[in-house]
């Protein structure tokens, strides 16, 4: 759940890419919260084997979900191995 996106000063925004990118310093255009508020739903596969869990799985599914949410299409996901869907840890130390 993501409330209280806006209010009746400012609306939450979203720009493409990550925190060091162009788009995050200098956003032309900032996708805004089309509602105030969002709530989602997010399913994980359980494996019998360990890890049983893949976060790098859900984080990316989250965070496709918030990307779209805003009006991002999955592409300008930051930190994202989009053929493994997955989020890459290993990327946040990139520039």
């Amino acid at each position: 759940m993501l409330p209280d996106a806006f209010s009746d000063k400012a609306k939450l925004w979203l720009p493409a890419g990550g925190v060091d990118s162009l788009a995050f310093l200098a956003p032309l255009q900032k996708a805004e919260a089309p509602e105030t508020t969002v709530e989602r739903e997010l399913t994980a596969d359980v494996e019998h084997d360990e890890p049983h869990i893949r976060a790098e799985r859900i984080a990316y599914d989250l965070v496709e979900q918030i990307y779209n949410w805003f009006g991002h299409q999955t592409p300008v996901m930051p930190y994202a191995n989009h053929d493994t869907r997955e989020i890459d840890p290993g990327s946040f130390d990139r520039r």
